[in-house]
């Protein structure tokens, strides 16, 4: 892959990035700075797609994986007081059901953020399990307690 062909792909799926980046970063400056890291691992790693599956599937897991690896050490929200401290994504209006959903997997540990977001996009338990590395039952019961924390979250966090 040539580097237009590269760039006009990154551009068809810069939706897919800003999603994920989204969900892992908290400013502005450091949804700029995952974005980048993101575009770099992708050049860097291009000679790893074979064309087996789509690009914006291989892409997907790779800003995953990459966002991931970027938020080990960082600082993670563990209060629910600070649900409401977040900018929100998409509207202005107060607390609708998407925001809320939003707010509290911002909220989740980075696999649990990659658990919900690869459900939540489609994914069949077996691909996220195999993409985590971890039995398809086991991937059931973490998806389950990511889903009952969300809940909680959301319950706790906003009455």
């Amino acid at each position: 892959m040539n580097e237009q062909e590269f760039l006009h792909n990154i551009n068809n799926c810069r939706g897919i990035i800003n999603k994920l980046v989204s969900l892992y970063a908290t400013d502005y400056e450091e949804r700029r700075d995952y974005t980048q890291e993101i575009i770099y691992q992708t050049w860097k790693s291009i000679g790893s797609y074979k064309g087996n599956a789509k690009f914006s599937t291989w892409l997907y897991r790779l800003a995953l994986n990459t966002l991931i690896v970027l938020s080990r050490n960082k600082y993670v929200v563990s209060s629910v007081e600070n649900l409401t401290d977040y900018e929100k994504p998409y509207s202005t209006s107060p607390h609708n059901d998407a925001e809320v959903l939003y707010m509290a997997i911002k909220m989740l540990e980075s696999t649990e953020k990659a658990i919900i977001t690869m459900h939540l996009d489609g994914y069949a338990n077996d691909e996220i399990a195999d993409y985590l590395g971890i039995s398809t039952n086991n991937l059931t019961v973490k998806l389950h307690r990511v889903k009952e924390k969300i809940k909680k979250i959301c319950t706790n966090g906003l009455n």
